[in-house]
């Protein structure tokens, strides 16, 4: 399966075409289904998370770790933005990279730019994370 990004403004719904070519509708989670990882806030590398929820095979260092793969996109994120803001973000993980990420932002032009710059990001854990990113300069 090719690797799907959705970016859509807050409170909005995107569609993108399914496997089949189908419309299917694409939103952004509360909190990933099965979630065994959580973590309130942190900040890793200067990348300000909150409100992470993955459910990953990582064992207790799985939030870090993943932040630390994200935060490597740090300098990319902070030019989402022209002033600091949050963006919702859901992705799958496969093991070596980010897919099918869905990104909640003010605006679609923000919401492109992290779903651009998490496309980026390499994992080696497997699941599903939904989390919360200050975008922007600080």
């Amino acid at each position: 399966m090719a690797t799907t990004t959705t970016a859509m403004t807050a409170g909005a719904t995107a569609t993108t075409a399914a496997p089949t070519g189908a419309a299917v509708p694409r939103t952004v989670a509360s909190a990933a289904a099965g979630a065994n990882v959580t973590m309130a806030s942190s900040t890793v590398d200067g990348l300000k998370a909150k409100d992470l929820s993955c459910r990953a095979g990582g064992g207790l260092f799985a939030g870090p770790t993943i932040l630390g793969g994200l935060s490597k996109q740090r300098t990319a994120l902070q030019g989402c933005a022209k002033a600091g803001e949050d963006a919702r973000v859901q992705f799958d993980m496969d093991g070596s990279k980010l897919t099918d990420v869905r990104v909640a932002a003010s605006g679609p032009a923000v919401a492109r730019c992290v779903a651009d710059a998490l496309g980026q990001v390499t994992v080696s854990d497997r699941g599903q994370c939904v989390v919360t990113l200050r975008v922007g300069p600080d």
